[in-house]
């Protein structure tokens, strides 16, 4: 419960300090327009306000991702805390923030038009670093590049570039939040980190999940219910 809590604080300490020194790296710049204000079509480019865009960016980011991936990265023990925490901070919601404030300054074109633009090279796939598995089991807990997909579009329907930090950074340091409370929720079930690693390495990793977290909420239904044919 204590390195939850620590942390937790350090992760909303992250917004609200290297959260600011990204936006001021970015030049954010309350009276740039934004496309909703100059490409508006009643479509893709919408007027919303701020707390309606970030609950759709938070949805849109943030599925079984932070809750799966976090809850198997606990076999590596409390490396999971940290990787979720300052994986948030410097990675994560500094990429959704980019991929976001660069949108915006784009006509809300998504990335690859960006890049289109940008470049006529394209990504070698085969020159990426490789990660250690913790890293891409808790991908969507501290980053993931899914989600350059998803700030484009809120980024059509932003009306000031001074919220781009609560939306885009905002979002995934609540995405690390959720990460955060189901590794911590995952290590409560199985008592520590290792006999939930032994699970694991014996290919159970599916069955201990659902048997932990998932049908102790569905105790009404009858497992062993036939499945009508078709």
């Amino acid at each position: 419960m204590i390195s939850f809590s620590i942390a937790l604080l350090i992760l909303i300490a992250g917004y609200f300090t290297y959260g600011v020194f990204v936006s001021k790296v970015f030049g954010q710049d309350s009276a740039r327009p934004t496309p909703v204000h100059t490409m508006a079509d009643g479509v893709d480019y919408v007027k919303l306000s701020t707390w309606k865009i970030f609950l759709i960016q938070f949805l849109n980011i943030a599925g079984l991702g932070p809750i799966f991936g976090a809850i198997m990265g606990v076999m590596f023990g409390p490396a999971a805390f940290l990787w979720i925490v300052f994986g948030t901070i410097f990675a994560g919601a500094v990429h959704d923030y980019m991929s976001g404030i660069l949108s915006l300054r784009n006509n809300g074109a998504s990335l690859p038009e960006i890049w289109g633009d940008m470049s006529n090279r394209k990504a070698d796939a085969a020159a990426s670093p490789i990660f250690p598995m913790m890293f891409v089991s808790i991908a969507c807990g501290a980053i993931s590049g899914f989600h350059a997909t998803q700030s484009p579009m809120m980024a059509r329907c932003l009306q000031n570039e001074k919220h781009a930090r609560p939306v885009f950074y905002g979002a995934m340091v609540t995405e690390g939040i959720v990460a955060l409370i189901w590794a911590a929720a995952a290590i409560a079930f199985t008592g520590s980190p290792i006999p939930y690693s032994v699970a694991v390495g014996a290919g159970t990793m599916v069955s201990v999940v659902f048997l932990l977290l998932i049908a102790r909420y569905l105790r009404g239904l009858d497992a062993e219910t036939p499945i009508p044919a078709e």
